[in-house]
């Protein structure tokens, strides 16, 4: 019975020194992962406020697109105003020699005109398509930070991936230099 109850014993204790390395290293793994949501929570926080300037850069974009529109009805107005004074000037008999110096005066200015046009509605659709950009890449970033946090650190690790790669992609639309070259062939 005593060699029983020794035994019993030895076993009981490896048993327990098991446990308590398993216990050890499961608390390591716990503070691990503890440090490594606190990090996540940071990068997202962070994250959330480079993805708020940018919204609110492409709001302002957006602003100033919206006047360069106006600006754009504007020069058409202006545009369409010239080709009526350029109908009544083909019409008129008076003065010819003026009449034909004046039309190729307005020939002139509305050739430069079309040019600028062109170019505003250039920059306008380049500037909506970035926006568009953008906004999307920000969308699946919040979408993203979102689904993380609803899962209060119980995520698995598609999760993690997804955020990751909702980033790079933000990143990456919010780095593209494509944007500022046409801005400078403007």
């Amino acid at each position: 019975l005593t060699a029983r109850l020794r035994t019993d014993r030895d076993s009981w204790r490896c048993r327990f020194l098991q446990q308590e390395r398993r216990l050890i290293a499961m608390a390591g793994q716990l503070k691990t992962s503890k440090e490594a949501n606190k990090d996540l929570r940071a990068d997202s926080n962070s994250l959330l406020s480079v993805l708020k300037d940018a919204i609110e850069s492409g709001k302002s974009l957006l602003v100033r697109i919206r006047n360069i529109g106006v600006e754009n009805q504007d020069l058409s107005h202006r545009l369409s105003e010239a080709n009526r004074t350029i109908l009544q000037l083909r019409k008129s008999d008076r003065a010819k020699g003026k009449i034909e110096q004046r039309n190729l005066n307005l020939k002139a200015h509305l050739g430069r005109k079309s040019t600028m046009e062109q170019t505003l509605i250039e920059a306008l659709n380049t500037a909506c398509d970035r926006i568009g950009e953008l906004e999307a890449a920000g969308n699946s970033l919040m979408e993203a930070s979102d689904r993380i946090n609803d899962t209060d650190g119980s995520e698995d690790e598609s999760g993690g991936e997804s955020v990751m790669e909702a980033e790079l992609k933000f990143r990456g639309t919010l780095q593209d230099q494509t944007f500022s070259e046409m801005k400078q062939l403007w």
